[in-house]
């Protein structure tokens, strides 16, 4: 199943764009969920013991049960608790179809998941008191056979009040018109999207009319719906010269006279999603210019479809999808952006990691330079050994050792091995600063090659870390769980592009140190407070 924090950072995207909370809102329920999503991680990695994680969130949990009507008692992780329950706030009776599916005859009631979610559902719910039932409706798309969510009061006979998670079949034209409504919530195609939200919270279906309209009719009504929009809506070609687009399947090729005649082809073939075009009057390799590859990529990304890169490459690309398949893929790209800048300036800001600094050069000139932050808590030896190596401070090495009268700074080290779209490798050829080579920590091989800007250690094998390592330029699932994870490059990527950038071009797409990028100068901005624990 999803990742049911995930799920509800997106839900909160969706009312954003709805209107129905604030950016100010969307930004703490963002730096809520990168909270949460370190806080699991810790848990994952040992750092945090399982019962402190729970202890911490039961402690949240009762700042909420425990807070005066109106307030906003910050929690641990700087969410505000919701307000407590108003008893004037009452709706009226909805009809009551119950929560038994028909598919399967099981309750949703009680459903347990994440508790991630949690915290993110409380805030939300208590940013948004005080909205009603009509302004929820008057939201929603104009079409029946979907669901919405909503939060509200219910004072039962014996005068207790509740808090509901509800499931709404509306339509807009039967629906109830007056209910009090505590949450302006999101909504989606089915209820399956709220699962993440319903921990600890008494869930049943409602509806605007008696009749009970299952999980399958609605999942059936919106496919259907979703594919006759897709099928109107017009496929276009999004060209990129000097691009090589990957694709699962090559489905045909032929010469064509230019690229608009490879776009058409492409848009009568109802499973092409991508082309490559050779532009070149030479030809490219054995293929004359004017061919035309019509491919069908099983996992487009449709604002970056993943391929080679060049300058002169000789074959240009187009993704073949509907303006609105664009547009999704772009905006994701962009929030994606904004959640990694947030979480780089928070762990930049996190005084308890070491943060450290690369002054590089290439070709002699300044380029800038590279700070980072290093993980003492998940791996220490590799960790300290590199700022130990930042600020010099271990002096020179003494005779007999490897690098003998060399000093332990990465200073006048050389960037000697970059590779096009993978790594930036650099390294002084001494031992490490504990002497010898050192164990990998257990810690950081948990970790995972899932982003930009990774620092990794480069290893001979398991267990023989020294004084070399490598900035990762994106995703390399193949190097988990064999180099040790240590640090997050946190400012200075326009430095790290510009040295990634001397590999285009070369052979096999790999610069080495003859392209004169040297570490010129290297520190340490910050030490930080964790003390890292080197007996592990």
């Amino acid at each position: 199943m999803a990742d049911p924090a995930l799920q509800t950072l997106l839900s909160s995207k969706a009312a954003l764009d709805l209107g129905l909370i604030t950016h100010e809102d969307y930004e703490i329920v963002k730096s809520s969920f990168l909270k949460a999503q370190q806080l699991k991680a810790a848990v994952d990695v040992g750092v945090l013991k399982g019962d402190d994680y729970e202890r911490t969130k039961e402690q949240f949990l009762q700042l909420i049960a425990a807070a005066p009507a109106g307030s906003a008692t910050p929690s641990t992780n700087g969410v505000a608790s919701p307000t407590k329950p108003v008893q004037q706030d009452v709706p009226i009776s909805l009809p009551r179809i119950g929560g038994v599916r028909k598919a399967s005859g099981t309750s949703m009631s009680g459903i347990a998941v994440s508790e991630d979610a949690v915290n993110l559902y409380y805030h939300i719910r208590s940013k948004s008191a005080g909205s009603t039932y009509s302004d929820f409706i008057g939201a929603l798309p104009e079409n029946d056979c979907r669901y919405g969510v909503y939060d509200y009061q219910e004072v039962t006979p014996e005068g207790q009040v509740l808090n509901k998670l509800v499931f709404l079949n509306w339509s807009v034209v039967a629906a109830p018109d007056v209910a009090r409504v505590k949450s302006k919530m999101m909504y989606a195609s089915t209820k399956d999207f709220f699962k993440g939200l319903l921990d600890g919270i008494s869930v049943e279906f409602q509806a605007s009319e008696l009749d009970e309209v299952t999980e399958d009719e609605v999942a059936e009504a919106t496919v259907d719906e979703r594919a006759q929009s897709a099928k109107d809506e017009q496929r276009t070609c999004y060209p990129e010269t000097d691009a090589d687009y990957y694709g699962e399947e090559a489905l045909h090729h032929e010469v064509v006279a230019d690229m608009d005649a490879c776009c058409a082809l492409c848009q009568s073939k109802d499973k092409c999603n991508a082309y490559v075009y050779c532009y070149l009057e030479t030809g490219c390799g054995d293929q004359p210019r004017g061919t035309c590859w019509l491919k069908n990529a099983h996992t487009l990304d449709a604002a970056r479809p993943a391929g080679s890169r060049r300058p002169n490459l000789g074959w240009s690309s187009a993704a073949v999808v509907t303006p609105s398949a664009r547009a999704a893929a772009e905006k994701a790209h962009a929030d994606a952006a904004r959640a990694e800048e947030s979480r780089l300036a928070a762990l930049r800001a996190n005084e308890s990691l070491p943060l450290v600094f690369l002054d590089v050069s290439i070709a002699g000139k300044p380029a800038g330079r590279i700070e980072a932050v290093l993980f003492p808590d998940v791996a220490p030896r590799a960790a300290e050994n590199y700022r130990q190596l930042c600020t010099g401070e271990k002096g020179v090495v003494p005779e007999g050792r490897e690098g003998a009268g060399q000093a332990y700074h990465f200073k006048g080290a050389r960037f000697y091995r970059i590779i096009d779209e993978f790594i930036d490798q650099a390294g002084v050829n001494v031992e490490s600063v504990f002497g010898g080579q050192f164990k990998d920590d257990a810690g950081g091989l948990k970790l995972v090659h899932d982003r930009k800007g990774l620092l990794s250690m480069a290893n001979m094998g398991p267990n023989t870390n020294t004084a070399h390592f490598s900035i990762m330029m994106g995703p390399a699932h193949h190097l988990d769980g064999h180099y040790t994870i240590f640090g997050q490059v946190v400012a200075g990527f326009e430095v790290v592009d510009a040295i990634n950038a001397l590999a285009k071009g070369q052979p096999d797409n790999t610069a080495n140190e003859a392209a004169g990028v040297v570490i010129d100068d290297s520190g340490q901005l910050r030490k930080g407070t964790i003390v890292p624990n080197l007996e592990l």
